[in-house]
This record gives C-alpha cells, sequence and structure tokens, in this order.
C-alpha cells in the first residue's frame, strides 16, 4: 500500500468516526434519560425556563423554530430532530409546558413502554384512558401523559408529557 492510500484510508476511517459519534446524539447529563409523566425528560422538566432550557442542551439547535398563534403567538416550538423531541413553551412566560418524545430510546420510568411499543402495552399497564380523545390517542390527563397511536400498526407514535391535571 503507498503513502497516500494509507493516509486516505485513515481519513476515511476518521470521518466515519467523526459520522458515528454525530448521529448518536443524546441529552446532556443524560445515560439513562426517562420520561417522568407530568414532570420531565431526563434533564428537560415543564415549568423551566426557556433560557435554562436552552442551558441545559448547551450548543445543541433546534432543527425547526415555530411559533403557534391564534390571533396572538400562544406558543413556541423548538423541534430537536437528532433528539427526537419537541419542545413546546408558553410564548408568555417563556416556560416549558410540554414535551413531545419521538425518540424510541427514551423509556416512560418503571414501566419500559416507549415510541414503538404496542397499544396493548400501553393498555395494560395504564389501563383505559380517562379522558375521552381521537382513535389515535391515549390520553392520561391526571398523570400528564399522552401516547399518540399509529392507526395502521396500533403502536405508539410519539409521547406527549404535559403537566398533571388536578
Amino acid at each position: 500500500m503507498t503513502k497516500n492510500k494509507t493516509y486516505r484510508s485513515i481519513e476515511y476511517l476518521f470521518v466515519l468516526i467523526l459520522l458515528i459519534g454525530l448521529s448518536n446524539k443524546s441529552l446532556p447529563a443524560q445515560g439513562n434519560a426517562l420520561i417522568v409523566p407530568g414532570e420531565e425528560v431526563g434533564v428537560l422538566k415543564l415549568g423551566n425556563s426557556i433560557g435554562f432550557i436552552t442551558q441545559d442542551l448547551g450548543n445543541i439547535e433546534p432543527s425547526t423554530v415555530r411559533k403557534v398563534e391564534d390571533g396572538e403567538i400562544k406558543e413556541m416550538w423548538l423541534s430537536y430532530k437528532d433528539l427526537g423531541l419537541t419542545l413546546i413553551f408558553d410564548y408568555a412566560t417563556k416556560t416549558l409546558k410540554r414535551i413531545i418524545v419521538l425518540s424510541p430510546s427514551l423509556l416512560v420510568k418503571g414501566t419500559g413502554i416507549h415510541v414503538g411499543s404496542k397499544e396493548s402495552e400501553v393498555l395494560e399497564y395504564f389501563k383505559e384512558p380517562s379522558k375521552e380523545g381521537k382513535t389515535n390517542e391515549l390520553d392520561y390527563p391526571q398523570l400528564g401523559i399522552k401516547f399518540i397511536i399509529r392507526e395502521n400498526e396500533r403502536t405508539v407514535y410519539a409521547i406527549e408529557i404535559n403537566a398533571k391535571e388536578i
């Protein structure tokens, strides 16, 4: 092997290692991140300010920023595609009010349920939803968690964390 081919192989190996490292992004300080219904996802806690949350995320930038309005701006959505998360902030108070989880690597604490779990597993653990909703939602507002179900596969597509309703 010539010297140029050796350097080229090392360059390819370095690029491959770099790409693998970048593709495995996770929440900071979150080795075993859990979804805690009505409270948090890993280090991201409902009620925290946008400044505190962005500090927790470090230099990870959102892939999409969207403002939801109804005459006036009500919410700001920050989507982190690489993390499989969307953070929804109250626009007036700038506090985190909902988290949508799309990543199958995050588990609901104490259940093993995650994005990709079967609807029957959710029903087995959480029982019947307490709130009537769409046919593709299992909503448990007293716990602060909602499961969005893929209609054709009957698997969890997304998990939404909200403040608990009393």
